[in-house]
């Protein structure tokens, strides 16, 4: 996670497992509630990344709070001081670049993505 010179290939091996069952114990954990589902909210990561102060303000409103003036600025200021690798375009890293089988991982998440409504994205 910390490299100078970090090996995409080697790292994407290593970890896509781990992600995988993480997501596997996550529906799980939901489904037998082992959290509350009124102590959970849902966040797409497209919404997020297409306008994360809109889905900030969504998250606040589903907890009963509200995104007040000085927060919501600060996190504007934030944003623009790092603006992330293109915002969530993936200018450092490609999935070409991992090594890993594209149509083996969209069927290993299948059920994630069927669980929680999120659509395939293009491989690039």
């Amino acid at each position: 996670m910390a490299s100078d010179e970090p090996d995409i290939v080697e790292i994407a091996a290593d970890y896509s497992d781990d992600i995988f069952l993480a997501l596997d114990r996550g529906i799980d954990a939901r489904e037998r509630g082992v959290i509350p589902p009124e102590r959970i909210v849902d966040v797409q990561f497209t919404a997020f990344v297409a306008d994360p102060i809109a889905t900030v303000r969504e998250v606040y409103a589903a907890l009963g709070r509200e995104l007040d003036g000085v927060t919501e600025q600060t996190m504007r200021e934030f944003l623009d001081r790092n603006p992330g690798d293109g915002g969530g375009g993936g200018t450092r890293y490609r999935f070409a670049d991992t090594g890993l089988d594209p149509d083996a991982l969209r069927e290993r998440a299948a059920a994630y993505q069927d669980h929680f409504s999120v659509e395939s994205e293009p491989v690039l």
